[in-house]
């Protein structure tokens, strides 16, 4: 039996980091970032679309407000945050990702980083844009995705879930605040 878990993100997508801010050294700050809401009401930086092999050449980027993830591998949920406005040289403490869960499942699921600067608009099971496939469909490519897991999620009930990230998801976002990778 294939478990499968749907998240509804427009209504609850959010990414939130505790920071030290250089100016601020003995004291922590944290910062969310989710569209139209938080840092402020302009900010749009998030991204997320959904890659389903059953329809390789379809696009689920900005007209969806469902991403859809299933214990086969044959459904996979993109999500992406862009413009972070977290100080250059802030330490990244901790970093979580909560998503409204609407079809609960006992499944566990892995999060990985991309590599690649897939784009919303375009993105697929087989390419990340416009003329640009992934090495493996479904981005499994060892050129599209990293190896090592940043978080898991488990959502046995329906409503909001947080999503701790991990050390490598951490020094993740860390990579994203530095400039080092793009987030």
């Amino acid at each position: 039996m294939v478990k499968r878990v749907q998240c509804v993100l427009k209504q609850l997508f959010i990414a939130t980091c505790v920071v030290i801010v250089p100016a601020l050294a003995h004291s922590t700050t944290t910062t969310s970032f989710q569209d139209g809401v938080f840092p402020t009401s302009s900010y749009s930086g998030t991204r997320d679309t959904y890659l389903a092999s059953s329809a390789p050449s379809t696009n689920y980027g900005p007209t969806t407000t469902t991403l859809w993830v299933d214990g086969d591998g044959g459904t996979l949920a993109l999500l992406r945050w862009k413009n972070l406005t977290i100080p250059a040289g802030s330490t990244v403490l901790s970093a979580t990702i909560t998503l409204n869960v609407t079809n609960p499942t006992t499944g566990t699921y892995n999060l990985y980083a991309l590599k690649r600067d897939w784009w919303q608009d375009n993105a697929t099971w087989n390419s990340y844009g416009p003329g640009s496939n992934w090495e493996i469909p479904g981005a499994k490519g060892t050129s599209d995705r990293g190896t090592t897991v940043v978080g898991t999620i488990t959502a046995p009930t329906t409503g909001p879930h947080t999503i701790s990230l991990n050390a490598a998801g951490i020094a993740l976002v860390r990579s994203w605040v530095s400039g080092a990778i793009l987030g």
